[in-house]
Parts: structure tokens; C-alpha cells; sequence
């Protein structure tokens, strides 16, 4: 996303009542501890590294199969 960062999106969305609870993954390359830390507090579903794909596929299904 050229002018706003994951972790920002995450931000607006927990923001906003209506979108607090979405279920959010995030695909990253920064394995960042403030970045994992700031995502965690924004209560994702998953932070996942772009180059983990076998993780990434489980996780989501995960995700996709909660209620």
C-alpha cells in the first residue's frame, strides 16, 4: 500500500465501532517487533510473514473457519 502502512489500516479500523471487531490478518515482510507488538494490540488474527506460505494457508483457513 503506497501511502498508509497495515498497521495504520488496523488502526482506523479498530477505530471505528463498526469495524472493531473485523477478523484481520496481516501479511508483512517486517518481522519488527514494535510492528508484531503494535498488531497484537490491535487484537489481529494473525501476523504472518510473506515468506512463511505454509503458515500462511493454515492461518488463514483458521480465520475463514471461525465463528
Amino acid at each position: 500500500m503506497p501511502k498508509v502502512t497495515g498497521l495504520q489500516v488496523l488502526q482506523t479500523l479498530r477505530a471505528h465501532g463498526r469495524f472493531r471487531n473485523l477478523p484481520v490478518v496481516i501479511l508483512t515482510t517486517s518481522s519488527n517487533r514494535r510492528d508484531v507488538a503494535q498488531a497484537i494490540a490491535g487484537k489481529v488474527q494473525a501476523y504472518l510473514l510473506k515468506d512463511n506460505r505454509e503458515d500462511l494457508a493454515s492461518k488463514l483457513l483458521q480465520v475463514l473457519q471461525a465463528p
